[in-house]
């Protein structure tokens, strides 16, 4: 094998699995989620590329004049649209349309000028051996993510500009700061936040525990805990979330104790009405947090709201969170094999040097596609988890709640309740292109509703079909 430093492998599995679960229920967003899961797993794989011949100055000084023009971009191409809807050349609908596109276009590019800053330029590698970064983990990830974020935040604050300029933003210092933090805590922080508890678990081991004596298994046995534990108090604070109201909260309670989930607590959602959204969060008892979204709430009626539900008790059910973990292990051996594959091939120069580089950008792709594909069956599972345990849980919450209110109502066959949840699909989906079409987690919505149903794909209402 290669002298370099060890590559940071072991980190991206272990995020990647983070990923997955938080994204479970986000189909609008995964193609953007797997945008940052490229963006950082490539960064820091560049950290394992052949040694530069640059020095760290003139790395350095390149990628700062790299990241500055392409946030000059950023600001060009919203000042060009804006402008042009601002005068009247264009209508609200088309520029808001190539925004989009226009914004999707600059996320994938920016991947590329990543690559050029951290692999091209060679400033991953000529900062390692500054001092103690080489040593630790945490420093060295941090430094290879540099580029990545002044690329990122490019972006955002690309995002701000044609915001403020379209009047639904405020201009000035305090409200950009704020609009750069609420993006970075609503997208890539999720990500970096347990690569960088991970790192520094690392570094402690290595730097304080192993002189002390203390064994490795027993720090990671005390991460994992309090990673577990305490995943639903940090959702709690970073999330607003509310008790939802008395009668609705029983409720929703009864259907999840029915569903086998005693103890899990439903939350309302805050999103100030912009997001249909449910996921779950934690896996012991009264840790563990179901939340669903305002605008799910108030949209939806109360047998589709329940259909939702039981999706997302059904996948705590049928343990797709740990489904995803098994999975990413084949993609990174084979990331792993193909490494040492290069490595006994290439020996010490030539493509020997890559052999790091090259096992990381396998098990990346072996990792998105077994995501996708695993990804795609547990969304067909939990819906017809969901069906199927439907008639049960009606029946028990007719039991306990009284059968004349609304609240009690629940589909009572699996095939009512496959419409139903074809139904709520619908809504959610709506006429959204982008939510109806299949993405990197999810499948479309119109085979999900085809699948349910039968009805062949058309946006007609299951319920009147």
């Amino acid at each position: 094998m290669s002298d370099e430093p060890p590559c940071l492998s072991a980190g991206i599995l272990s995020f990647s699995t983070d990923l997955a679960s938080l994204s479970t229920d986000l189909a609008s967003l995964s193609t953007v989620q797997l945008y940052y899961f490229l963006a950082i797993v490539l960064s820091l794989g560049y950290g394992a590329a052949p040694a530069s011949h640059q020095s760290f100055s003139h790395a350095l000084l390149l990628s700062c004049l790299t990241v500055l023009i392409w946030w000059v971009i950023c600001f060009l191409a919203v000042r060009i649209v804006a402008d042009s809807i601002n005068q009247g050349e264009i209508s609200t609908e088309l520029g808001f349309g190539w925004f989009d596109k226009q914004l999707v276009t600059f996320r994938w590019f920016s991947l590329g000028l990543i690559f050029l800053c951290i692999a091209g330029y060679g400033f991953g590698r000529t900062a390692m051996p500054l001092a103690g970064l080489d040593e630790s983990t945490l420093a060295n990830a941090v430094l290879l993510m540099l580029p990545m974020l002044g690329m990122v935040a490019g972006v955002w604050a690309k995002d701000h500009w044609f915001a403020v300029r379209m009047g639904y933003a405020k201009a000035g210092l305090r409200s950009f700061l704020h609009s750069m933090w609420v993006s970075m805590r609503s997208t890539i922080g999720w990500i970096l936040l347990p690569i960088g508890l991970l790192l520094a678990c690392v570094d402690f081991i290595d730097f304080v525990a192993a002189p002390l004596g203390v064994p490795a298994w027993l720090i990671w046995t005390t991460t994992l805990a309090a990673a577990l534990f305490g995943m639903p108090t940090l959702i709690r604070r970073v999330f607003p979330l509310h008790p939802l109201e008395p009668q609705l909260a029983r409720w929703t309670g009864e259907i999840v104790v029915a569903a086998g989930l005693p103890n899990c607590n439903v939350m309302l959602w805050d999103t100030g009405g912009r997001i249909y959204n449910a996921m779950i969060a934690g896996v012991f008892g009264k840790r563990r947090i179901m939340m669903l979204s305002d605008r799910l709430v108030n949209d939806l009626t109360r047998p589709e709201l329940s259909m939702v539900i039981l999706h997302e008790a059904a996948h705590s059910r049928r343990r797709h969170v740990p489904l995803r973990l098994l999975a990413l292990v084949p993609a990174w051996l084979l990331g792993f094999a193909t490494q040492q594959l290069i490595d006994d091939l290439g020996g010490t120069s030539g493509l020997g040097l890559w052999d790091e580089m090259l096992g990381i950008l396998v098990g990346i792709v072996a990792t998105v596609t077994i995501l996708r594909i695993v990804s795609f069956y547990s969304e067909y599972d939990a819906d017809r988890t969901a069906c199927r345990i439907a008639p049960k849980v009606a029946s028990q919450v007719r039991r306990n709640l009284d059968q004349a209110t609304e609240l009690a109502s629940v589909p009572e066959t699996s095939e009512l309740a496959g419409r139903t949840l074809a139904s709520a699909l619908q809504k959610v989906a709506g006429s959204d292109e982008q939510t109806q079409r299949s993405s990197w987690l999810h499948p479309a919505i119109c085979d999900r509703i085809t699948a349910l149903t039968g009805i062949p794909a058309g946006f007609t209402n299951p319920l009147n079909g």
